[in-house]
């Protein structure tokens, strides 16, 4: 079978056309493939942001839990605690009637027991006793009602001095609450006795009211502690939990909101009135830009920067560190510690010293006593240079010294056997070597 040329041209042209729809039909397929992959792509990281930020959103809701249960905790104890106060104050009124009703009861019993008594007499025995002691018994009745009026009295008294003591306990309460003044000598009171604690001595590592000048206005800090090398830092104890106080003591959630954030912006007044009285500048200190506000309540600082966050960038703003007893605790033992360093290398430096002066005297005392040593020795060649002269070789001076004995002279004195015999050993020794020649 035959094809012509335009038969095989048409058949071509056929097939590049099928061709040219089946890649293009390829070709969109991928593409949606490819836009199907990317949007796969797109809502897996979607999703993977979403799930991540829900187990961000899980661990913050379980921290929080933890925190919220640790303060319902406390907030459970304080109330307990309460009401152990308020039932102890109950039950001291309570005995305090209970004595009263039995010291009557008994007062009365003992009244009806001798009124009994007497009644039992008969009337003739009664006038034979009481009549010669008529008188001392009204005299006796007019003092049993004076002592019953005094006793009377008296509890009275008692009673009116207690309900006094009970008052003056509510106003030093009420007065500790609202009364700023007397929240400060508290602040001021908790932190010196954890600077007495941490091992500083006061009048040495720390002092207390330092009176000092800042652009030529007067300010007195409460503490400052020195650290070596004439460096300081400066604490000052800033109370303000009137508001907090208030909050623990509140049931109604609405409630407890506003006072937290009463409490916070009292948090933060305090923060900037401190910061304005700028402590470093002081003078006769030499302390960096930065003064530490000490809260002496934990738990009222958690409180106030839970409700506001923005407190610690306040307080950085005004150059303002937040310690409270646990962080100031540690910060004086790191100041505790760099005491000891210092006093180590200050008795190094000082044992150093004293060495290199005991090595120094005893070089010189060596040097002297090999002077000495070389004096001895020239001494004793001198001495037995001289005492050969005297003892030793023929014709030596204490042979012809005793010679003088022999011609007839007159000693009162002689010489020492040691010396005679050492100058006779020495001429017999030279006698005997003259006869071998």
């Amino acid at each position: 079978m035959n094809f012509d040329l335009s038969s095989i041209s048409l058949f071509s042209i056929f097939l590049v056309i099928i061709g040219v729809f089946a890649l293009f039909f390829l070709y969109k397929k991928n593409q949606n493939l490819l836009e199907k992959v990317l949007n796969l792509s797109e809502e897996i990281a979607t999703n993977k942001e979403k799930l991540n930020q829900k187990l961000d959103l899980e661990r913050k809701n379980k921290e929080l839990e933890v925190f919220i249960n640790s303060q319902r905790s406390e907030i459970i104890d304080l109330k307990t605690k309460l009401g152990i106060e308020v039932d102890t104050n109950k039950r001291l009124q309570s005995a305090e009637e209970v004595m009263s009703n039995r010291f009557k009861t008994l007062a009365n019993e003992i009244f009806e027991q001798k009124s009994k008594s007497f009644i039992n007499f008969s009337n003739e025995r009664l006038e034979q006793i009481l009549s010669p002691f008529k008188t001392d018994i009204n005299q006796f009745s007019d003092s049993f009602k004076i002592i019953q009026k005094a006793a009377s009295k008296e509890r009275v008294e008692l009673y009116s001095e207690l309900k006094a003591e009970i008052s003056n306990m509510k106003d030093i309460s009420l007065a500790f609450k609202h009364q700023t003044k007397i929240q400060g000598i508290y602040g001021e009171f908790v932190l010196e006795t954890i600077l007495d604690r941490s091992g500083l001595r006061k009048g040495h590592e720390y002092k207390t009211q330092v009176r000092g000048v800042v652009d030529t206005e007067k300010r007195i800090p409460d503490v400052v502690v020195y650290l070596p090398q004439n460096k300081h830092l400066i604490i000052d104890s800033k109370v303000s939990t009137n508001a907090y106080r208030d909050y623990v003591n509140e049931n109604d959630e609405e409630e407890q909101k506003k006072l937290l954030k009463k409490h916070a912006d009292a948090f933060k007044l305090r923060i900037k009135e401190l910061g304005e009285k700028s402590y470093f500048d002081l003078s006769g200190v030499n302390s960096p830009e930065m003064v530490f506000m000490f809260v002496p309540m934990e738990a009222a600082f958690i409180a106030a920067i839970q409700t506001d966050e923005k407190i610690f960038q306040i307080a950085l703003e005004n150059k303002i560190l937040i310690v409270t007893p646990t962080t100031l605790t540690t910060n004086l033992k790191i100041v505790k510690q760099l005491w000891r360093f210092e006093d180590q290398s200050r008795n190094s430096a000082e044992l150093a010293s004293r060495a290199g002066r005991i090595h120094g005297k005893l070089v010189n005392f060596v040097q002297d006593m090999e002077r000495v040593g070389s004096k001895i020795i020239e001494a004793q060649t001198s001495y037995d240079e001289a005492m050969h002269k005297l003892t030793k070789g023929q014709g030596n001076l204490i042979t012809q010294a005793r010679d003088f004995e022999k011609l007839g002279v007159a000693v009162k004195k002689d010489f020492s056997k040691e010396i005679i015999v050492k100058s006779e050993l020495k001429l017999d020794h030279d006698d005997d070597s003259n006869s071998n020649k």
